[in-house]
């Protein structure tokens, strides 16, 4: 229950952080994000390589929560045209235009 209530600490602190994001440090967070989202399923791929009925089961249940992650990803898009985009800059200005959907970042070779 300690562990718990200092990853609580930790996890309230960052919350609170004063500091904002710059653009950069966004677009490396996600490029971060995708690439540890791949290595995932490459891991689970490699450790469950074949169609036997116990692979498969095991794909399944290590990757359903990136496969719920992508369908609630685009339910939003759906709703909001694809516009997943935040409103202002860091700088605080309002964005005029919304551009394309950006590619995803692709994995490390």
């Amino acid at each position: 229950m300690a562990w718990i209530a200092e990853v609580n600490a930790v996890y309230g602190a960052l919350l609170s952080r004063p500091e904002r994001l710059t653009h950069a440090e966004v677009v490396a967070a996600d490029r971060a994000g995708w690439s540890a989202m791949l290595s995932v399923i490459a891991r689970v791929l490699g450790a469950h390589p074949d169609d036997t009925e116990a692979d498969i089961e095991a794909r399944r249940a290590l990757l359903q929560p990136i496969t719920d992650q992508q369908d609630e990803l685009t339910g939003l898009r759906a709703r909001r045209r694809g516009e997943l985009f935040v409103d202002t800059l860091a700088d605080g200005d309002a964005i005029d235009e919304v551009g394309p959907e950006p590619e995803a970042p692709t994995a490390p070779v």
